[in-house]
């Protein structure tokens, strides 16, 4: 390769994209196009998936002016309504149109595809309880799992409400652990009905069995431990599975194409290995190596050449913890979280001394890059923002703790739920899951067999899910265990949490609806009786057939509609919304909303012309974290001082060079305004949409609006 590597020159295909690129970094990365066949064809899907996209968006402005999933359309919708105007349409249309731009994935919802459905239903009437939790089912959106409603593990998939509840197996033998394919038509699966346990293949609705594996030996698909985790190829041709090495615990590691042939080892000898899973590529495969008392991560090439210890520069002292890692998107690296806690237990050291460390390794194992360290356990790390999960054992307060990379903190303690039921003797627990986009679910167990829910998002906003708990009758001694992080899964969109609860020789499922629960945590989860107390029945949701190109998956925000008062929008958010003390003359507060996707209140003021049909808007909105519109932006904002802090502000919008082209550009008079401002861990954006018989707003009064914020 030429001059720049893999990671830049993804980098420059975004910001060519953008129109960023420079004279001189252009020539790089053609050079470097000329040389990676792999950058070539991502460049060219790009380029081809732009240009839909951009024929899409002016299709989509030119039909639709109803509410939309992103905000700025939203308001283009509500605008039009209020202030008619071409000019102001035009800039509605703009702002839309590059708020787009720079959230792709929210476009590909739009798609909808049904799969076919077991012609097995033995489900019941839908109760309203269940009616509360709903499910989507456009595209997918089934759960598989195992359960002993027949008096056998069999596999069943049934949608988050319940409803169409199916028997897909139906065989008198032990059938487990479905794992779907990346298009959600098809299920891997193990079962013993041949005397071994093999690995056995399906379609969703449970037609077409096949037998992939025929060997005489124990056959495990095993379980991945997050969505990140991959036993399929992306291209759904091959699946990883480990063969048991009879009369040992040990197991080799093989790959094999789904129509059973092909099979490859991909060690050399049989040993313990762990959540095995394919790169984002296809190119790579890599697993946990159980070695004496630490665990290492190796990676392999797809055909099992080349195995590489990714962990051979970690300290000898520090071991994975918790046994989990993760691809980088472009599958060149690999993250994890290690300590050295093993080490001082060993030798009797005190855990004032543990250390925990947020670790990106290069695949050849040379590279060892350290994101976050501390001296408590890190339960997730996600882009500049980790959070610490307390002692992550049983404890009177296992509080999580949100760092974020400006030095600000949030921290919450879910054991306080508790109350007095805590003593020196009796402590609760929490445990947690983090999903691929980052957010992050925490359970809390009370000595009392309490169970509480909460929800927060990648950057600490904290939320609870329940405002009454799960109750489940059992002893502290039982039941302390008995609620992992592995137990919690989480739908690929994030709308979905399903958990198992082992109880008094039972196992319960329970399926939340996270946007829902948000909104109203009155919601009980959706309970269903599956087997007993063993452990073999961790649920796994279907991939949503839209969402197989998306890398990150981002939840679908609801349209504004500025029906809240201040007061419940704030409930909604779990943050004091401020108010302007200051308005131009003649506005007045027309209304909040709260958007769950976002995570951001909206508040609308409107200024009514008298004798005139139209309206001025100015919209507030505020969240935790940031408002970044991203590199495309960046170039036409200008620094603003807000009372103690820097503040930008942009004049302008992009905008169709003609209307019968899909080419645009920059317009730096288009009279759409915005100032944004983050003062600790808020951010604050006021954004006037303006159009020619309208006299546009003074920036001045912009900045006394944000400093009059109370």
């Amino acid at each position: 390769m030429t001059g720049i590597n893999h990671k830049q020159a993804h980098r420059y295909l975004r910001a060519a994209a953008d129109g960023l690129l420079r004279e001189n970094q252009r020539a790089l990365l053609d050079a470097h196009l000329r040389d990676c066949a792999s950058c070539r064809a991502e460049a060219d899907e790009l380029n081809a998936l732009e240009a839909r996209l951009k024929k899409n968006f002016q299709a989509r402005w030119d039909a639709h002016d109803g509410p939309s999933t992103n905000v700025m359309t939203t308001i283009h919708s509500r605008s039009r309504r209020i202030i008619m105007t071409n000019r102001i349409n035009t800039g509605l249309k703009t702002l839309a149109g590059i708020a787009a731009l720079l959230v792709l994935g929210l476009i590909f919802s739009s798609v909808i595809r049904q799969l076919q459905k077991s012609s097995t239903n033995i489900s019941a009437p839908i109760s309203p309880a269940q009616q509360a939790i709903g499910a989507d089912k456009s595209n997918g959106g089934l759960l598989a799992f195992v359960s002993e409603k027949s008096g056998d593990p069999e596999i069943y998939t049934m949608y988050a409400d319940g409803s169409e509840l199916a028997n897909l197996t139906n065989n008198p033998a032990q059938d487990m652990n479905p794992v779907w394919s990346p298009d959600g038509k098809r299920i891997a699966f193990e079962s013993d009905r041949t005397g071994f346990r093999q690995i056995f293949l399906m379609n969703a609705d449970g037609s077409d069995v096949t037998q992939l594996t025929v060997d005489k030996a124990d056959h495990w698909i095993g379980e991945p431990y997050n969505l990140s985790l991959n036993l399929w190829s992306p291209d759904g041709n091959k699946l990883i599975f480990s063969q048991i090495v009879p009369g040992e615990e040990n197991g080799i590691l093989y790959s094999i194409d789904a129509n059973g042939e092909n099979k490859k080892p991909l060690v050399n000898e049989a040993g313990k290995y762990s959540s095995p899973s394919w790169s984002p590529d296809g190119k790579q495969i890599a697993f946990i190596v159980f070695e004496n008392s630490v665990t290492r991560i190796y990676s392999t090439d797809a055909d099992g050449n080349n195995l590489t210890n990714v962990t051979k520069i970690l300290p000898s002292d520090e071991t994975l913890y918790p046994v989990n890692y993760s691809w980088s998107r472009d599958g060149q690296s690999i993250s994890f979280i290690a300590s050295n806690w093993n080490s001082l237990l060993g030798g009797g050291g005190s855990g004032e001394n543990y250390k925990w460390t947020a670790y990106e390794a290069s695949l050849d194992g040379n590279t060892l890059i350290t994101n976050a360290k501390a001296d408590s356990q890190i339960g997730g790390y996600w882009d500049g923002t980790y959070f610490l999960s307390g002692s992550a054992i049983v404890s009177s307060s296992p509080a999580f703790t949100w760092v974020r990379s400006d030095g600000t903190i949030t921290t919450a303690n879910p054991i306080e739920n508790c109350h007095n039921l805590l003593d020196s003797n009796t402590g609760g627990y929490s445990s947690y899951k983090q999903s691929s986009n980052g957010n992050v679910v925490i359970g809390a167990y009370c000595p009392n067999g309490d169970k509480w829910l909460f929800w927060a998002n990648s950057t600490g906003t904290v939320r609870s899910l329940l405002n009454s708990p799960i109750h489940v009758e059992g002893t502290t001694s039982n039941a302390m265990h008995l609620w992992a992080p592995s137990d919690f899964i989480w739908s690929p969109d994030d709308k979905y949490i399903a958990f198992n609860i082992f109880s008094l020789g039972k196992t319960d499922m329970y399926i939340v609806n996270v946007n829902e629960s948000l909104k109203d945590p009155s919601i009980q989860p959706f309970q269903i009786a599956i087997g007993n107390g063993s452990l073999y029945y961790s649920p796994s949701w279907q991939p949503r057939s839209d969402n197989n190109d998306i890398v990150e998956y981002t939840s679908t925000p609801e349209p504004l509609e500025f029906s809240l008062t201040v007061e419940e929008a704030e409930k909604l958010a779990g943050f004091d919304v401020l108010e302007p003390s200051y308005l131009p003359e003649g506005y007045i507060f027309n209304g909040a909303s709260y958007n769950s996707g976002a995570r951001w209140v909206a508040l609308e003021f409107i200024s009514q012309l008298e004798g005139s049909e139209y309206s001025k808007v100015i919209y507030i909105l505020q969240r935790r974290g940031t408002f970044d519109l991203g590199p495309a932006l960046h170039p036409y904002e200008t620094p603003v001082p807000i009372g103690d802090v820097e503040g930008v502000f942009i004049r302008g919008a992009y905008v169709y060079e003609s209307p019968d082209t899909t080419a645009y550009k920059w317009d730096a008079s288009a009279d759409s305004y915005a100032l944004s401002w983050k003062i600790d861990d808020m951010a604050f954006s006021i954004n006037f949409l303006g159009g020619e018989t309208i006299p546009p707003i003074p920036l001045a009064d912009l900045v006394a609006i944000a400093e009059s914020m109370k």
